[in-house]
């Protein structure tokens, strides 16, 4: 691989991007001694961020960290100024780039509040106990959230306002939500 031996090495696929910004698979060595895990890890957030930040890291162009200036909302969207983007155009270089924030980073919320990323993923009930699936997306409406549950295998989605009268409980660490859904007419 690249003229290297795969004697005590990993041989791996990792992202790489092209000069156009898009992205191949090219094939790596990883040294044995490398922080490596057979299998798949559990997905979760934690190791998400994790092979992110070791196996993809600045050798691909990904990693490197901005130190925000400043910060605004305008309309639905964030608006941030990076130390390292002094005007428009440098900043412009950043589209279409993930951004990722440490939770303990992010802005704090008020009672009641909940980040979008830990609202998907949740399993819903209804009063009763009865699952009936899970949040798979949250729509931004303008007056109030609508949260999305799919089932699996199932073609139809269930629409839940984000609504006190209707979401009777968000239970984030237990990974539930109860809701009261109104009758259908």
């Amino acid at each position: 691989v690249n003229n290297r031996s795969p004697f005590h090495n990993y041989v791996v696929y990792l992202p790489v991007r092209r000069s156009d910004g898009t992205y191949e698979k090219q094939m790596a060595l990883l040294p044995e001694t490398a922080k490596v895990s057979e299998g798949y890890l559990p997905l979760t957030q934690e190791n998400i961020a994790m092979v992110a930040l070791n196996n993809l890291g600045d050798a691909y162009g990904w990693g490197g960290m901005m130190d925000v200036e400043d910060c605004w909302y305008h309309k639905q969207f964030v608006i941030m100024k990076l130390k390292q983007c002094p005007h428009r155009e440098a900043a412009a270089e950043l589209t279409g780039r993930l951004l990722y924030v440490d939770k303990a980073d992010a802005m704090p919320l008020e009672e009641g509040e909940y980040y979008t990323f830990d609202i998907i993923g949740l399993e819903v009930f209804d009063l009763e106990g009865n699952s009936l699936g899970h949040i798979t997306e949250v729509l931004k409406t303008g007056s109030n959230d609508v949260y999305v549950a799919s089932r699996k295998g199932q073609a139809k989605q269930l629409m839940i306002p984000a609504l006190k009268a209707v979401v009777k409980e968000i239970d984030v660490p237990g990974g539930r939500m109860v809701v009261d859904m109104p009758e259908e007419a």
